[in-house]
């Protein structure tokens, strides 16, 4: 299986699909997601870029870094990018946030009880009673504090929120994230 080579190699990383029940974890449509390490590799091997999956596994591979806990995905009649440690994260890389967005947010807070917290992560402030938003500036800069003892140092923060911040505002995608 050549995707267990890539996660050997440490190319790439999986996040299943969450459930507590192993029958509907391994069922066909519950595949698992999988995410570079770099967002650099996924650039220069595709042909065709998305920004919002860059966008997402930007957040995935902070989470990976930070967090010692699992990363899982969860997907009823809406996704949730992202459940773990009583969180529920979805990330939304357009200007103005699809309603699908919010929708699988409540759908996982009426199935999952024991899930707290419900978190978008976008480029644009945005005013919800029911959930966080965290920009994506504050998100990959300052919130690790949030998920775990483990920080990013200084020089990487700056790095990277450069990195996010030459991204959202250009409008050559492909270009700036080839090396």
């Amino acid at each position: 299986n050549y995707l267990s080579y890539l996660i050997d190699a440490y190319l790439i990383f999986e996040v299943p699909f969450f459930s507590y029940s192993a029958k509907t974890k391994f069922i066909a449509g519950r595949a698992s997601k999988y995410y570079t390490i770099d967002n650099g590799l996924t650039t220069s091997l595709s042909s065709r870029i998305s920004e919002g999956h860059l966008f997402e596994a930007l957040v995935a591979q902070k989470l990976r870094r930070n967090n010692k806990e699992q990363l899982y995905y969860w997907n009823g009649k809406n996704e949730v990018d992202f459940v773990f440690d009583g969180k529920a994260i979805n990330v939304v890389s357009s200007e103005k946030i699809p309603e699908r967005e919010f929708k699988g947010l409540k759908e996982i807070q009426i199935e999952k009880k024991h899930i707290k917290d419900f978190i978008l992560v976008t480029k644009v402030s945005m005013k919800s009673g029911e959930f966080t938003n965290i920009l994506i500036e504050k998100f990959l800069g300052n919130w690790s504090s949030g998920l775990s003892n483990v920080s990013v140092t200084s020089p990487d923060r700056i790095q990277i929120l450069a990195i996010v911040l030459d991204w959202m505002n250009h409008k050559d995608y492909e270009r700036l994230f080839k090396f």
